[in-house]
């Protein structure tokens, strides 16, 4: 399937979920994101982890946020960990692989699926939550932060974007000067600006709504994690 059948296929209602329960769920997955290994080790970790929970005294309110598979994957351990200590885990995931470029719009719902499937065991001991469900806005699109007002933002939080942003460039790129009258590093850096946008906006939302005690973010410098 092309790119641009996929972007296509990705503006249409269920189209991405129904592909993804009668044809993509159980095929072996080539998407580099990938958390078949998680799925696989995950449901024994949880009978572990069950009677420690059961017992373990009431703890406090943990948010994880995690990014890119491997980050999920360590974050779904730790969150695992957690809750058999008896904290209230709730595990926010946003679902990409690749932090520098778009991603046609079917890809990126199916590997929302993916991930919903893969961490579904880890219920109720950790809930989950994809950070692309939350938003209106995201739900359509799925990968394009376009619809985001970054008015809608407190300063502090947007001067901190942009210094993020900044920084993801710096890190792709490999290299500090960073020139925004050269198309592809003015293309890089305001598609860090979209994604850092939403993310801090999606972020902020759901905090001031849960009110979690601590939030855990394995790599706090760089992208949505920053």
């Amino acid at each position: 399937m092309t790119n641009t059948l996929r972007n296509l296929l990705g503006d249409l209602p269920f189209t991405a979920e129904i592909d993804w329960m009668l044809r993509s769920k159980n095929r072996p997955r080539k998407d580099h994101y990938n958390l078949g290994r998680l799925e696989k080790s995950l449901p024994a970790a949880v009978e572990v982890v069950k009677p420690f929970a059961e017992k373990a005294p009431r703890g406090k309110k943990v948010l994880f946020f995690a990014t890119l598979h491997y980050w999920i994957e360590q974050s779904a351990y730790l969150g695992l960990v957690l809750a058999g200590l008896g904290h209230d885990v709730t595990l926010l995931t946003l679902p990409y692989s690749e932090w520098h470029k778009e991603k046609d719009k079917f890809t990126q719902r199916q590997r929302v699926l993916h991930t919903h499937d893969s961490l579904a065991v880890l219920s109720p001991l950790v809930k989950h939550v994809s950070m692309l469900d939350m938003q209106s806005s995201a739900r359509v699109s799925h990968g394009t932060l376009r619809a985001v007002k970054h008015d809608d933002l407190p300063e502090k939080i947007l001067a901190d974007i942009k210094e993020v942003s900044l920084w993801d460039v710096q890190y792709t790129l490999m290299r500090e000067e960073v020139d925004m009258n050269d198309a592809g590093d003015r293309a890089l850096y305001d598609l860090r600006i979209e994604r850092n946008t939403f993310a801090a906006k999606a972020a902020l939302q759901f905090m001031q709504t849960e009110k979690p005690d601590v939030v855990l973010i394995p790599n706090g410098l760089i992208l949505e994690m920053g």
